[in-house]
């Protein structure tokens, strides 16, 4: 995700552990936004680029299989937040995948999931660009997603729509090795500001879904503390 305020910045804490799955190359907007003394270990095969802006947190780069995290046994209940973005569409054993999750996660922990929707213009639109499919080998909605992690123990405490931003396509799809000759760089630009223009949250369009998860038991369902304004407990 590109958006500097993501559901989980209302509820990181100062001293936070941190897992971020398939971390990927690039810094996210929201590290820069997180509170003091932070710690971010991020489990990828794609080794992160350097100089990442953190102020006083700590960025950890581990390079392995985030769905067999369930077999490593210093792991268990390490970390206050797991972000899954943008993970669960990619990858045919789900199951495993939100075993890693249980296993790394506290008892009164989160788990932060972003998902394109299915359904959605922009999913279907990736997976016509991409020959390949992009990598979409599974397909959620919000309600499936929900009903996934229910059989997992898990329950949703906040959901809301995410909004496209289009970078994927101005910056990450790859003419060259998609053959598109006829078409150039600076048209892709174009057509993501055209998009950015036209398909706006505001207009009833949106691209996914992102989703806090807490365990069934969760201290949090039970709390009083008034919701920040623009956030919603699911319903």
């Amino acid at each position: 995700m590109h958006l500097n305020s993501l559901l989980f910045t209302q509820i990181v804490k100062t001293g936070f552990k941190i897992a971020y799955l398939e971390c990927g190359t690039n810094e996210p907007l929201w590290f820069r936004h997180l509170p003091a003394n932070c710690i971010i270990d991020g489990y990828d095969f794609n080794i992160p680029n350097e100089g990442f802006s953190l102020n006083s947190s700590k960025f950890n780069f581990f390079k392995k299989d985030f769905t067999k995290l369930y077999k490593i046994d210093e792991l268990k209940e390490k970390y206050d937040l797991v972000i899954a973005d943008n993970i669960y569409s990619h990858k045919k054993n789900t199951d495993e995948l939100t075993l890693s999750i249980k296993h790394i996660l506290k008892p009164d922990g989160f788990l932060h999931i972003g998902i394109p929707d299915s359904e959605n213009f922009t999913d279907c639109f990736y997976r016509l660009v991409h020959p390949d499919g992009g990598g979409h080998i599974n397909d959620f909605t919000k309600e499936s997603m929900i009903e996934l992690m229910k059989r997992n123990g898990f329950v949703p405490y906040k959901v809301r729509e995410w909004a496209e931003d289009w970078m994927w396509l101005e910056s990450e799809y790859d003419l060259e090795h998609y053959n598109k000759e006829n078409l150039t760089k600076a048209d892709l630009i174009y057509i993501a500001n055209e998009f950015r223009k036209e398909l706006l949250t505001e207009k009833g369009y949106f691209y996914g879904w992102e989703l806090l998860f807490v365990r069934e038991n969760h201290p949090i369902l039970s709390s009083k503390i008034p919701t920040r304004k623009g956030y919603g407990e699911y319903k």
